[in-house]
Order: structure tokens, then C-alpha cells, then sequence
């Protein structure tokens, strides 16, 4: 057995290595967090709201915890939705996924679906196991048909449906 660069079976060959990175090239892109822009009348709205809804748990339950909850909940939103979105750097190569520093293997998802919001488009991959959450990867225009033709020669494409997390999410645009 040939031992090369301390591991077994490690090919001393370039070209061999160079022609794999022609038929698999590597995709980057980077795109934003979340992409939403909220007015002031959105968070006049969120307060509004999170006011009706705090009293009317008060009025049903007469419990001061659970309407200090609602109040927390709603200035939690408050807060996230004050945050600005990072720039997540994505890369695509040899069947996996690299979302910043973190490696996802393609093979570790069931299927992919296309997200279409009003603003943006959204690759969305659905694991093998069920507890694991979606993952969202927003897609620029000029990289998007590159990345769902790459991630569909590994894994297969499946119609996207909204789970009722991803409909208030929605609903409230976070």
C-alpha cells in the first residue's frame, strides 16, 4: 500500500484531481441573513397587538404570569426584528454544503424545494431524520439557477409547502 501525505490511498496524481474539480465545480455566493424591511407602522402594529392580546389572556385568565409572558414575547420580536441581517457566506462543492465555517453533506437531506417570497428565493432543504429543522439558504438571481441544478443532480427536488411556523413567519415578516 502506497501512505502518502500520512493516509492511505491519497493519490499522488493532479490531473486526476484537477479533472474532478472540472466536472464538480464549486458554487460560492454569499447572500443575506433575512431580507425584510419593516416601516413604522409595523411596529406600531406588533405593539398594538401584543397590547390586545396580553389583555385579553389577562381578562381570560386572571394570571399575571402568563400576560407578562405575552408582553416578553412580543418585545422579544421587538428586538429580533431591530437586528441586521448578516452576510452568510455559502459554498457548495463535492456534494456538500458550507454555510460560514459549518459542513452540511448533501446526502443528509431527503429532498430540496424552492421557497419564492415576495422579495426573495429561497433553496430549502428537508432533512432525512424529523426532528431536524428545514434549512433556508436565500439565493441571489444571478446564482440561483447554478445552485438548484447543482443540488439537484445529488438530491431530488420535491414541491414546497408551508409548515404552520413558516406561515407566522410569514405572516409577521421576521
Amino acid at each position: 500500500m502506497e501512505e502518502q501525505n500520512g493516509g492511505f490511498f491519497k493519490s499522488s496524481n493532479l490531473e486526476t484531481q484537477q479533472i474532478a474539480n472540472e466536472n464538480n465545480p464549486e458554487i460560492s455566493w454569499s447572500s443575506l441573513e433575512h431580507v425584510s424591511e419593516k416601516s413604522i407602522k409595523w411596529y406600531l402594529i406588533l405593539i398594538f397587538v401584543t397590547i390586545i392580546i396580553s389583555g385579553l389572556v389577562y381578562l381570560v385568565t386572571k394570571d399575571l404570569i402568563s400576560t407578562i409572558v405575552f408582553v416578553l414575547c412580543g418585545f422579544l420580536i421587538f428586538v429580533y426584528s431591530l437586528k441586521k441581517p448578516r452576510n452568510i457566506e455559502y459554498k457548495i462543492k463535492n456534494n456538500s454544503l458550507m454555510i460560514q465555517n459549518k459542513t452540511y453533506f448533501l446526502s443528509n437531506f431527503r429532498a430540496f424545494s424552492i421557497f419564492k417570497n415576495k422579495n426573495t428565493e429561497s433553496l430549502v432543504l428537508v432533512p432525512l431524520k424529523r426532528f431536524v429543522p428545514r434549512i433556508y439558504i436565500n439565493l441571489n438571481q444571478d446564482i440561483s439557477a447554478k445552485v438548484i441544478d447543482k443540488v439537484n443532480q445529488i438530491i431530488p427536488a420535491e414541491k414546497y409547502t408551508q409548515d404552520l411556523s413558516d406561515k407566522i413567519i410569514d405572516l409577521i415578516r421576521l
